[in-house]
């Protein structure tokens, strides 16, 4: 079963064993790499046809993330393995394995596990922007492991400020409106680094962040 959705108009954290772990899974567990290229293809035209896709797998837990939009990609997830609850726009959804829920660009949304075990489900982003995802999920992933994300994955607000433009054209709170956050992060920004606070530095890790092209797109 697919699900799909028209358009929704819509601290330093403390260290969660459970949390860390989820992240750590997650990030070791996303698909292998693959970056596919016609010989005459632009770097635009490639961000543009690539998917970006990534393999979660998550804890029971009582949280969710926090509620967010992704303003130029669509998401895709299967589930694989327990059941995954939804939240878009003003819709609830939970998904057994082999079931599918597409949300659109600009959809405010959030998921957690509703299983009494693992969950485990694919994901993909069109187009990819690999360069914007990627740093995401590295830098999700890193902090969430160093035990600087709260319950629901958020960093506190000064690390947000110092990453948030690198990272806004690939996700975004759900709330207060766009044009209201970025001109607080705007304020707060030089107040973080002030503080010391830096963009995130990304390990080298062996895991992989697949990127590969759109042959739906191409065919």
């Amino acid at each position: 079963m697919q699900v799909g959705l028209p358009r929704v108009h819509g601290q330093v954290g403390q260290h969660h064993p459970g949390r860390d772990r989820e992240a750590e899974q997650s990030a070791q567990e996303v698909g292998s790499s693959r970056v596919g290229r016609e010989p005459d293809a632009s770097e635009a035209g490639l961000q543009l046809r690539a998917l970006f896709r990534f393999r979660e797998v998550a804890l029971p837990s009582t949280y969710g993330r926090a509620l967010h939009v992704h303003p130029l990609q669509e998401e895709r997830f299967v589930v694989i393995r327990g059941r995954v609850e939804f939240v878009m726009g003003t819709r609830k959804i939970v998904c057994i394995p082999g079931e599918s829920v597409v949300v659109p660009a600009g959809v405010r949304h959030t998921f957690k596990n509703a299983a009494d075990g693992e969950s485990e489900m694919f994901g993909e982003y069109r187009p990819g922007l690999p360069e914007h995802s990627r740093r995401f999920f590295e830098v999700y992933f890193g902090l969430a492991r160093a035990g600087l994300t709260d319950l629901k994955g958020l960093p506190s607000i000064w690390q947000i400020a110092v990453e948030m433009p690198t990272m806004s054209d690939h996700v975004r709170l759900a709330s207060p409106p766009w044009a209201a956050q970025r001109l607080v992060l705007a304020l707060l920004r030089p107040i973080a680094r002030l503080m010391g606070y830096r963009p995130f530095e990304v390990a080298q890790s062996n895991s992989a962040l697949g990127t590969v092209p759109d042959t739906e797109a191409t065919t």
